[in-house]
């Protein structure tokens, strides 16, 4: 009887963690235009996972002051920041699939937001939130898609987008 309340007691502590939700591939791309330039500029990209708190500060932040070097925000971020730099030598998009280990770290943190930083040329002034275009906050799991469509945030000359993924037809209304 001992033995089966540890294992009960055991059970509950581990399988909160595997109930979690699963991952979903993030797909970060250049637009077309960039993409294919001859001269490409130079965009950091950094992906963040964030809790409620985080975001509302995040959110305040002046993006500028982000990407100064040393930044104590961003190194912060640790094992929950995913970087990558586009420009002549990458145009290939950066691929977060649902079994990276940053998505561990995310959900460990109590991330609820993927927040997409990206230092665009052209040195844009500091805006609050949605209002400045170097940014983008994003649910994590939000329930209006899929929890397997991809999440593809495209960085133009001018502003981080999301992509609204594409529903899949319900058989019934499919043309034959």
């Amino acid at each position: 009887m001992t033995r089966m309340l540890l294992l009960v007691f055991l059970a509950a502590a581990v399988l909160p963690g595997c109930a979690s939700v699963p991952g979903r591939e993030i797909v970060v791309r250049l637009d077309g235009a960039l993409a294919s330039a001859a001269s490409r500029p130079t965009i950091r990209v950094d992906v963040v996972g964030l809790t409620d708190a985080e975001r509302q500060r995040w959110d305040a932040a002046s993006i500028s002051e982000y990407w100064r070097p040393e930044s104590p925000a961003r190194a912060a971020m640790g094992d929950r920041l995913v970087s990558v730099r586009f420009g002549a030598e990458r145009a290939e998009p950066l691929r977060i699939g649902p079994d990276d280990r940053v998505w561990a770290a995310w959900r460990k943190s109590g991330a609820r937001w993927l927040y997409v930083l990206a230092n665009l040329p052209g040195g844009l002034p500091d805006r609050p939130g949605a209002d400045d275009p170097r940014r983008l906050a994003v649910l994590l799991h939000a329930r209006e898609w899929p929890d397997d469509a991809p999440y593809v945030i495209e960085i133009r000359r001018d502003a981080v987008v999301f992509m609204v993924p594409e529903q899949a037809e319900p058989a019934a209304t499919r043309a034959e």
